[in-house]
């Protein structure tokens, strides 16, 4: 499994090497291919590289492997808020929020 790789590439973001974890996330992704945090770790990564988009897309990814994980919906809201695009940020808020009312993060995104 992919786990080594996730937790490599963990570390890497952790100190701003963002190419560089993105290339265990990637590797991650590979060996498992239904392992949302692989994906996760590749917005963060892509987010990082100012690659808005393609974040936007690895998060919805890891959203689809993973729907019930509150903190990928709003990773996915920060992006589109981060794109202008609030009216769909706000749908990913309320998803989380949903999911887990006590949410810090998308309570602050939200306004609460």
């Amino acid at each position: 499994n992919g786990n080594l790789y996730i937790k490599k590439g963990d570390l890497l973001d952790k100190i701003g090497q963002a190419r560089r974890s993105l290339h265990f996330y990637l590797c991650a992704a590979e060996l498992d291919p239904k392992d949302s945090r692989a994906f996760s770790g590749q917005g963060q990564a892509f987010f990082d590289l100012k690659r808005y988009e393609r974040s936007l897309a690895c998060y919805q990814m890891a959203i689809k492997l993973n729907p019930n994980e509150c903190e990928l919906y709003f990773s996915a809201g920060e992006v589109l808020d981060f794109l202008d695009r609030s009216k769909e940020a706000i749908i990913y808020f309320a998803k989380s929020l949903e999911l887990n009312s006590e949410y810090l993060p998308s309570l602050h995104a939200m306004g609460n």
